[in-house]
């Protein structure tokens, strides 16, 4: 996965994650994206995401920043279709970002928001693991979603996600653990979300 920051004010953003994290922050593109990596990246270092300035019309609608993980995919246009066949929908239809390759933003069938880039070239960060992986690195996705199994029936068919072990919560919830295709250690977890939670989300 790759993860970008769409901030109010990227200025701080990048001071903050610098300070906090230790990232390495890189200016990309020539449209104030910043890259963030784990080290220094003409040294080796690993592109992990980037930050970006919000757009002032998402700015407009108050939407807060936030982060958005983007899954690699084989065909973006296939990917999308299975989506809506299982009850989700396109938010952003595909964009083309040279030299990066085609992106698009869909929400599942709970509501979640979830990024998918069809890429060019080398552009696929392998998947972190918590034990496995330096200071730094993203290592775990979590899904507040609107319904567990629905979504876990999605991911699995959208990206060969896995169920894992399944951890009964202390209100009695369900908290299912979930594997990259071919299984290994787990790289996430979903639950349904709480009643108080307003919307189905993402957390990384």
């Amino acid at each position: 996965m790759w993860y970008d920051y769409n901030a109010h004010d990227s200025a701080k953003a990048v001071a903050f994650y610098k300070d906090v994290v230790g990232w390495t922050v890189t200016p990309w593109g020539g449209e104030g994206y910043q890259m963030l990596s784990i080290g220094d990246p003409s040294k080796g270092g690993t592109a992990t995401g980037g930050i970006m300035q919000m757009p002032q019309g998402a700015q407009a609608m108050n939407a807060p920043s936030h982060w958005m993980g983007w899954v690699a995919v084989a065909d973006l246009d296939a990917t999308l279709a299975k989506v809506g066949e299982l009850g989700g929908q396109t938010l952003a239809p595909p964009l083309v970002v040279p030299t990066v390759g085609r992106l698009a933003v869909f929400a599942d069938n709970g509501g979640a928001a979830l990024g998918v880039i069809q890429a060019e070239g080398n552009m696929h960060p392998p998947v972190a693991q918590a034990d496995k992986s330096p200071q730094g690195a993203f290592v775990w996705h979590e899904l507040m979603a609107g319904d567990r199994e629905q979504a876990l029936a999605l991911y699995g068919a959208l990206f060969g996600w896995q169920a894992n072990e399944k951890m009964e919560m202390p209100d009695g919830s369900i908290y299912q653990l979930f594997t990259a295709p071919g299984g290994g250690d787990p790289i996430g977890g979903m639950m349904t979300k709480p009643d108080e939670m307003p919307v189905a989300a993402f957390c990384y």
